[in-house]
Parts: C-alpha cells; sequence; structure tokens
C-alpha cells in the first residue's frame, strides 16, 4: 500500500526563516531543549499536511507569537508517497488551499481544505495518493467522508498532556468526531482492506437507502396530482399509462368520426344562411374556451396537490422545532446521559459489544446514539426553523398561484357564458341540418376537452412509471448494496478478529520489553490497550502505553504491506506525564528495533528534548535546536531580496 515520507520541511516568511536538512527514512531525530521549537517542526508538518494547529491561528488561545507577528508566511513540505516526489505549499494568511506541485510531471494544482460539493479537497488527493479509500462514514445523525487528518490521529503521536488517549485529539472535537464508534472506524480501516470495503458499502448503503426514501416520497407526491388532476372524472381515476393510451386512441377515433359526419352534414346541407359562418365561429370559440379552463383546472389541481404536500411538510417540521425545543428544555434541567451510562445511577456501564445497557441483544451499527450541547442543538434548532420558514413561504407561493388560476378559470368561464348566449341567436339556423349540426359541434367540443384531460392525465401517469422506475431501481440497489454489506461484515469480522490477535502479540511484546511489570496487553472492545487486565498502574506508564500503540500500527504495516496504514509516524516530544528517563529510552529504542529489523523502507520522525532517547541513536540526530539557534530564525534576505 502507499508509503508517506517527509523530505524537507520549510518555513519562509518576512521575519523569520527555517530550512530543514534532507530527512531520510529510519528513524529521524530532532533534538532540542524546551521551547527551542521542537513541537513547532511537528506542527508544521501536520500543518502542511492540512491538518488544523489552533496556535497558528488569530483565534487561538495560546498562539505561536512567532507565526502570529510574522507576514507573507508559508510552509512548504517536501514529501514521497511511493517514491513519487510532490511539494505542498500552505499559507497561514490563506490557510483554506495547498498548492500541491509534482516533481516528476511538473503539474500544479491548488486543492482546498474543507469540503466543498462536487470539489476534490487536498484530504481526497493524499488519501487517494496513499491508496486509502475515501469512505463516507455513518454515524448516528453524522454524514460526511473520512479525512486525512482522521487517519492522522494514529500516525501523529502529539504532545498530549493526558497521555492516557491514544487517539490524537480531533481538530474540530465534538461528540461525532471523538465518539467511539468514530474512533472504532478509523482504527478498523487502518488495519485491513476488507473493514475498509465494509465501510465503502455501508455508506454506499446508507446513500442508497435515502435515494430510495426520496424517490418513493416523490411516487406519494405525484400520486396525489394525479388523483386530484382526474376529479370529477372517476373512469379516468388509477388507471394506468396503458389504459389511458388506449381510450386516447378511441377518443381520437370518435374525433374523426365526429369530424367526418360534419364534413357530410355541410356537404349535403341546402344553402346555408348567412349567420352559418357566425355560428361556426362561435363554436370554435366555445371549444377553445372549454379546453383553456380544463388546462387551467389541471394547473390548479397540481398546485393544489403541491400545498397539500408542503403542509404536512410544514407540519412535521414544526413538530421538530417543538421536539428539538423539549429536548433543549430537558438537557438544560437534567442533563443527558451518554450510551454506556446507566439512567438511574449515574454510573459507567462496561457494555458488553451487541448489547443494549438493558441486556437485551441489538445490531452494533445500529446502535448510534450521540448526545449533543445545547449550543449544537441550538444550532438544529435554527436551522429547523428557517426549514419552516422556507416551506411557509413556498406555502403562501402557491397560495397566490392558485388565487391567480382562479381568476383566469372564471375569465375563461365567462368567455364561454357569452359565447354560448351569442349562440342563441342562431338556434335552429337552418333547420334539422342547423340542429344536427350543432349536436355533432357540442359532441366534438365534449370530446376535445376530455381528450385533453386525458393528455394531461397521461403525462402524469408516464412521469409516475418513470418515477416508478427509478424507485424499484433504488430499491435493488438497496438489497444488492445490503446483500454485499452483510457479507462483507462477515468478512470484515473475520479479518478484524485476525488483525486485533496480531496487534495484541505484537503490542504485548513490546510492552514487555519496554516496562518491567507488564505480563499481557490487549486491545478491549473500543480498541483501547489494556495491560494486566486494567489493574491500576502509576500515571507515567501511559506515555509507554500510547507510544507502543502506535509503534505496533507500524510493525503491522512494515509486516504485511496490504494494510493501509502509511508506514509513517510523526512523534512530538513523548516525555511527558513524569516519564523517568530509562522507561524513556527504552521506549525510543523500539522505534529504531522496529525500523531495523523490518524488510520494507519507513519512515518515523521524532521530537525529543536534550538527550532524552538511548546514547547509540545519536547518529540518527539531524536537527539540534538549543536557546541560542531555535527553530525559526530571522532571515537572512527579505522575499524581494534585499538584506534584512
Amino acid at each position: 500500500m502507499g508509503r508517506l515520507a517527509i523530505r524537507r520541511v520549510e518555513y519562509f516568511g518576512d521575519i523569520y526563516s527555517f530550512v530543514s536538512p534532507d530527512l531520510p527514512d529510519g528513524l529521524v531525530i530532532i533534538e532540542g531543549s524546551n521551547g527551542s521549537g521542537k513541537t513547532t517542526f511537528a506542527d508544521l508538518i501536520y500543518f502542511g499536511l492540512g491538518g488544523s494547529v489552533k496556535k497558528f491561528t488569530k483565534k487561538g488561545s495560546e498562539q505561536h507569537k512567532e507565526i502570529r507577528e510574522d507576514s507573507n508566511n508559508w510552509v512548504r513540505l517536501t514529501f514521497e508517497i511511493n517514491g513519487e516526489r510532490y511539494y505542498a505549499t500552505r499559507r497561514f494568511d490563506a490557510p483554506e488551499d495547498v498548492l500541491v506541485a509534482s516533481h516528476s510531471t511538473e503539474r500544479v494544482d491548488v486543492y482546498p481544505i474543507t469540503r466543498r460539493e462536487g470539489r476534490v479537497i487536498f484530504s481526497d488527493w493524499l488519501l487517494d495518493a496513499l491508496g486509502i479509500r475515501n469512505v463516507t462514514l455513518f454515524l448516528g445523525t453524522y454524514r460526511g467522508k473520512l479525512n486525512f487528518t482522521d487517519i492522522m490521529r494514529l500516525v501523529y503521536h502529539d504532545q498530549d498532556p493526558d497521555p492516557s488517549r491514544v487517539f490524537k485529539k480531533a481538530d474540530n472535537e465534538n461528540f461525532v468526531s471523538d465518539s467511539r464508534d468514530f474512533r472504532r472506524a478509523i482504527f478498523e480501516i487502518l488495519i485491513g482492506r476488507a473493514s475498509e470495503a465494509y465501510y465503502e458499502t455501508l455508506g454506499e448503503l446508507k446513500l442508497a437507502q435515502a435515494n430510495l426514501t426520496q424517490r418513493q416520497g416523490a411516487i406519494d407526491a405525484y400520486s396525489s396530482a394525479v388523483g386530484r388532476a382526474s376529479r370529477g372524472a372517476s373512469k379516468e381515476k388509477n388507471v394506468n399509462a396503458d389504459f389511458l393510451k388506449k381510450e386516447i386512441g378511441e377518443r381520437e377515433n370518435q374525433v374523426e368520426r365526429l369530424e367526418q359526419t360534419r364534413q357530410q352534414l355541410r356537404q349535403a346541407a341546402p344553402n346555408a344562411p348567412a349567420g352559418e359562418s357566425a355560428l361556426l365561429d362561435l363554436r370554435q370559440r366555445l371549444a377553445s374556451s372549454e379546453t383553456a379552463i380544463a388546462e387551467t383546472e389541471q394547473r390548479a389541481n397540481e398546485s393544489r396537490a403541491e400545498k397539500i404536500r408542503l403542509r404536512a411538510l410544514e407540519e412535521q417540521l414544526v413538530d421538530e422545532v417543538v421536539r428539538i425545543q423539549k429536548i433543549i428544555h430537558a438537557h438544560e434541567t437534567l442533563a443527558l446521559f451518554s450510551p454506556d451510562t446507566c439512567p438511574c445511577c449515574l454510573s459507567k456501564v462496561d457494555r458488553a459489544k451487541d448489547h443494549c445497557i438493558c441486556g437485551r441483544s441489538v445490531v452494533e451499527s445500529d446502535y448510534q446514539r450521540f448526545f449533543y450541547s445545547s449550543d449544537e442543538y441550538l444550532r438544529i434548532l435554527k436551522s429547523k426553523q428557517k426549514n419552516v420558514e422556507t416551506v411557509r413561504e413556498a406555502v403562501q407561493a402557491c397560495d397566490s398561484e392558485l388565487a391567480e388560476l382562479a381568476e383566469l378559470i372564471e375569465k375563461h368561464r365567462n368567455t364561454a357564458s357569452g359565447v354560448r348566449k351569442n349562440m342563441e341567436r342562431w338556434a335552429g339556423t337552418g333547420g334539422s341540418y342547423g340542429t344536427e349540426l350543432q349536436r355533432v359541434d357540442d359532441e366534438l367540443v365534449e370530446v376535445r376537452v376530455t381528450l385533453e384531460r386525458l393528455h394531461g392525465q397521461l403525462a402524469l401517469e408516464v412521469e409516475r412509471d418513470k418515477l416508478e422506475e427509478q424507485a424499484n431501481a433504488a430499491r435493488l440497489q438497496v438489497e444488492r448494496l445490503q446483500q454485499r454489506a452483510r457479507a462483507l461484515e462477515v468478512a470484515a469480522q473475520e479479518d478484524r478478529a485476525g488483525k486485533v490477535a496480531q496487534f495484541d502479540k505484537i503490542y504485548t511484546a513490546l510492552m514487555r520489553q519496554t516496562l518491567k511489570d507488564v505480563r499481557f496487553a490487549r486491545l478491549d472492545s473500543d480498541y483501547e490497550p489494556v495491560l494486566n487486565e486494567a489493574e491500576y498502574r502509576e500515571a507515567s506508564s501511559n506515555v509507554t502505553r500510547r507510544l507502543m500503540y502506535f509503534v505496533t500500527l507500524l510493525q503491522m504495516s512494515l509486516e504485511d504491506k496490504d494494510l493501509p496504514f502509511p508506514r509513517f509516524l510523526l512523534v512530538d516530544t513523548p516525555e511527558t506525564a513524569g516519564i523517568d528517563l530509562e522507561n524513556l529510552s527504552r521506549a525510543i529504542s523500539k522505534l529504531s528495533d522496529v525500523l531495523r529489523e523490518a524488510s520494507t523502507a519507513a519512515q518515523v520522525i521524532l521530537t525529543t528534548g536534550d538527550g532524552k532517547y538511548p546514547t547509540e541513536l545519536k547518529g540518527l540526530r539531524h536537527i539540534t535546536l538549543t536557546d541560542h539557534q531555535r527553530l525559526l530564525v530571522r532571515a537572512a534576505v527579505n522575499p524581494d531580496g534585499s538584506e534584512a
């Protein structure tokens, strides 16, 4: 699978600059005293790869003084993916885009950081280049694509003051991004192709189900419109397109026969009186008015159907607004529980996999409950209220259209009434000939009006048939994806079981070699590490516990090249929580051991304090930072070439 390696890190601004030496494969050590820029070096890499670093933003509570006070500043990473060299440039004053240049093709592209409809973002490009599927995750009410920064939560071992948590914090941490299901998905995708394919299919299934629901809703709306359009013509109600076509054919034949009869009457008639021409014109005007009335009534029926659908949607949205308001009140008054909290005693419950808190069996993938803060519920409430306003505006538009159509219908009816009164002046013209001709003309008008209505109903039925076909295709797609998801879920479970067993074996060996009182280590159901069956340990052991977790993933990817893990680690200053130098040195030595024993290339970039690593690894030190030789130094020349 894909392999990532950082070759050079560069920073340029009007005041400060930094250019790293070329960074090789293997273990790359960045040594420095506190405050000299070790963490800044790691953050520059993470920022260049699309991550969000709060201290680099103007809104951050702890701003990076040199970078925030600098101007026209940017970071450029030279990196390789599968041996192909690229350059990524990201500006601090315009961090929403990344410029990517290919060394071999000299092609230059600009990718946005934030996902935009229809555009490939920088994360998509990185994941595709690394051979990691860009899957869509559906977790509870959340729907979103997996980003490269999500993957980095198990690739970037940041300087977390609380090493008890293994995963790096999400850039935008909330109840979804830090939920157990989201973390489980990240881990499962990184350790196996089977899980990757399962999550991809699961995302396709959710989209297909949403599409099916939308298609079925469109059919219901059209069915209502067809029913209203056929009001007053019960004979044609609920008739499919084939029967409507047959009836239209019969009506057209009837029109043809009536026109032939009328033609014969005119040929056999005595000399037509002077009023025949005027009577013929009036009859044509009457037919035109009747047809216009039928067409306008059909439009009015369609508008009424749309209004009914909008009213139903309005009621549904109002109900949702009321429910959310009640939830906010309950949340503020009583507080909500987490999925693993007993609602009676408020104690944390060790819920068994595939079981509810009450003990009832559930499908784990369907056990998706998330709880939001008041702010998040307020945002949802405002969105729903805005939707209600939009629907009400649409209802008002329907009312306006119905009023206009009603006036138009009345106008056509008045015209038809006036025509009929004028026709009465010519009643009896031509004797029996005139009476028979009038009967034929009246019947012809009636048939044409019916024919026009049938054509309108046929158009609706044809459209409904299309919707039925689309819904059926969507239904078949859902069924196919459900079958595929079930098969992939079984394969993914088997694959995960094997990978977790492999992880436990490697992790146990690493922990036994780095902490003397560890006898056994394993992953729990949330893929969190458990030492010696969760017996109490001092806080400093969490440093080794977390670091060896990352090292285990790296070793697994070196032993199995099919794993999506990018064979790269970025480890920033792991000496936290009071870990002693001896234990820290043993843990860091494992990084070197794993890389040295591997048969394939990989890269680990480690920032650490002065001498806080095994002395035998000093040859792997590539950058040394001190109080007098900090990471960011004042630029020797300005960007315009003049001396600083």
